[in-house]
């Protein structure tokens, strides 16, 4: 049994980087964690929520809070894995809302602007243009690096938020890239 276990951490993207062609580090992900009580601590002083992975010379790092470091080597890296997804309700959310806001506007021209229908539906629209604004800053980036033998796992899930950095879906191939970069230095992957 290990001393370093898997835990997923949740982080508002604020700087990634995943570079290839950059040998010495390929990989750097920084945010800092969500949470209502993390961010009230944050606010208080009380904590620092920030949280760093980096790939550097040959070792996966973690850095919590800019106090605790965590140095695994990557000649044990013996997976990892990637993914992105985007909350697809706030889609459909925002289309419902268009086209109920449509349907009033052709009442409204039908039937004469009343004010009613005409404020509900500048209402609906503006609803289902929030709710696709959502939508596009709604992407999450998944991220695992995990060592031989549960050895230990880094797991990263990355929110854009509102005020992180928007992610998309072009992400996955570059950290795959920079994985595969790091991953020469494995034992597992020569």
């Amino acid at each position: 049994m290990s001393i370093f276990k898997s835990q997923t951490v949740t982080l508002l993207a604020r700087e990634i980087t995943f570079d290839s062609a950059n040998t010495s580090t390929p990989i750097i992900i920084e945010g800092d964690r969500k949470g209502v009580i993390i961010w009230i601590l944050k606010k208080l002083g009380l904590i620092d929520p920030s949280y760093r992975v980096e790939v550097k010379n040959g070792n996966l790092i973690t850095c919590a809070g800019k106090s605790q470091y965590t140095y695994l080597p990557l000649s044990l890296l013996s997976s990892y894995s990637a993914g992105f997804a985007k909350k697809k309700l706030y889609v459909v959310l925002a289309i419902l809302f268009c086209i109920c806001s449509f349907i009033l506007l052709m009442m409204c021209f039908s039937w004469g602007f009343e004010s009613e229908p005409f404020l509900v539906m500048i209402i609906l629209g503006l609803l289902g243009g929030l709710f696709f604004w959502l939508y596009k800053r709604s992407g999450v980036f998944n991220f695992k690096m995990s060592l031989y033998n549960g050895e230990g796992a880094v797991t990263i899930r990355l929110k854009s938020g509102l005020t992180g950095t928007t992610l998309d879906a072009d992400i996955i191939q570059k950290a795959l890239d920079a994985t595969a970069t790091a991953a020469k230095s494995s034992q597992y992957f020569k």
